[in-house]
């Protein structure tokens, strides 16, 4: 089911890619439509079995080569560190670190703020 919605949206945003003349659109196109996706729940999926992330990271991977107009054997890591992202794992862990950050000091609504009080 993840994996038809993710799909959807790159199919979309490589269908649009030939028409859009600057990446920084195509880049556009992917945090509005593909991104939040990936960020949503980020936290939760950090914690569980590889192949959840795994599977993801190959679809932002496909996603960099769509927004690059780059072939299936680029390295997609290369394409990243171009384009200025991270992989998905380093943006899992950001958000966790801002989550704790916020409940630490008292930003995010009194549930989450309770986790993290020392009893």
């Amino acid at each position: 089911m993840l994996r038809l919605l993710f799909s959807s949206g790159i199919g979309a945003l490589k269908r649009l890619r030939s028409f859009i003349s600057e990446v920084t659109a195509a880049i556009l196109l992917y945090r509005a439509l593909i991104e939040p996706h990936f960020d949503y729940c980020c936290p939760v999926w950090n914690g569980l079995s590889n192949e959840l992330p795994d599977n993801l990271q190959k679809l932002q991977n496909r996603v960099v080569r769509v927004i690059t107009k780059s072939d299936y054997h680029s390295s997609a890591t290369a394409l990243r560190t171009r384009l200025r992202w991270d992989d998905l794992s380093i943006r899992r862990k950001k958000t966790k670190a801002k989550l704790t950050f916020n409940a630490e000091n008292e930003s995010t609504p009194e549930y989450l703020q309770d986790l993290f009080r020392l009893v």
